[in-house]
């Protein structure tokens, strides 16, 4: 069988290794932000209780090339599936027609077939996935996006999507022997990403069905993260939403503020600064005294450059998701 996993348009290296950690199978870029992969319905199924870096996973059904909804509309098969159903449409580019209209058309077509719908509380959800004038369509196997994270009850309203906050910290190159640190951490998205991936907990861990093989591999070890803002409100929703991703014990929460963060840490202690910002500050200046000679600073930002002192950009990564493009600014000494 093959799968369609979605993720975030720039970092699919980093979603096709977990996926071939996770369940041993290659996946390659079918287009941005989509990978294609052969396996069977069980490690599908497996893969979406483990996966940090995928936002949706179905089941492909049809590759189809399109010049306009009327078209698309009549080249549609989903194939067998089971009743109650519902089309559930999304769209990437520029279009004559709303992804409700496609959806809309698209679920007549099937009901007059002689299928049965429900809006509410379907059995089989058919996703039409349009980039351009490209369609996939298959059977949504995450009618709830991955991304979403049951922990996250603090939500911070400048704070980034988890998937975005894993991916990057694989990208770094950061590993669970080495000492990370957020400066500004916000909800602590960064850090408890990087804390859960470390211990091996998996995403749906905290929901109702349980795949008790990979809750074996859990190893909550010691882990020399810090969690800090100059905001002690962040700093608490922080330590609210480790506590219920029971992950607290594994980051150290502290209130700093940037300007004092070389009187916190050791000369070249930290290994890795990652954090999400997009206004100029002095991290730069503070971080020639905190960051390893070997270490990396690594930008979540909607700006493409970066005033970095004394710091080379020596990477740059434009990524893209629903909210807008972000650029991930790699700095070294």
């Amino acid at each position: 069988m093959q799968f369609v996993a979605q993720t975030i348009i720039g970092l699919e290296k980093e979603a096709a290794i977990e996926i071939e950690e996770l369940i041993s199978v290659k996946a390659k870029k079918l287009i941005p932000g989509r990978l294609i992969f052969d396996t069977t319905e069980q490690n599908a199924k497996e893969l979406i209780y483990m996966t940090r870096g995928l936002i949706k996973v179905y089941e492909l059904r049809q590759q189809l090339e399109f010049t306009d909804k009327e078209h698309l509309v009549k080249e549609i098969d989903a194939g067998e599936i089971e009743d109650p159903f519902v089309v559930r449409c999304q769209r990437d580019g520029e279009h004559e027609f709303q992804s409700i209209e496609a959806e809309q058309e698209i679920g007549e077509k099937i009901y007059e077939s002689g299928h049965k719908v429900d809006l509410h509380s379907p059995k089989t959800t058919i996703i039409v996935d349009i980039m351009g004038k490209k369609a996939f369509v298959g059977i949504d196997l995450t009618p709830k996006e991955l991304s979403k994270r049951d922990y996250r009850i603090k939500a911070h309203p400048k704070s980034i999507n988890a998937c975005l906050a894993y991916l990057t910290v694989r990208y770094s190159g950061w590993t669970k022997d080495k000492k990370l640190l957020d400066p500004n951490c916000k909800d602590g998205l960064i850090p408890i990403e990087a804390a859960l991936w470390a211990c091996n907990v998996p995403r749906g861990y905290f929901e109702k069905q349980h795949y008790e093989n990979w809750d074996k591999k859990i190893d909550k070890q010691k882990l020399d993260i810090t969690a800090a803002d100059a905001l002690l409100p962040n700093v608490r929703s922080a330590e609210i939403n480790a506590k219920l991703a029971e992950i607290k014990k594994q980051i150290d929460f502290r209130k700093i503020e940037i300007d004092w963060l070389d009187l916190k840490f050791e000369k070249e202690s930290i290994d890795f600064i990652i954090t999400s910002m997009d206004f100029e500050d002095k991290l730069f200046k503070r971080a020639e005294y905190l960051l390893a000679k070997t270490g990396k600073i690594l930008m979540i930002s909607k700006r493409p450059e970066m005033a970095s002192g004394k710091f080379k950009l020596v990477e740059k990564l434009e990524v893209m998701m629903s909210k807008g493009k972000y650029f991930l600014l790699t700095f070294k000494r």
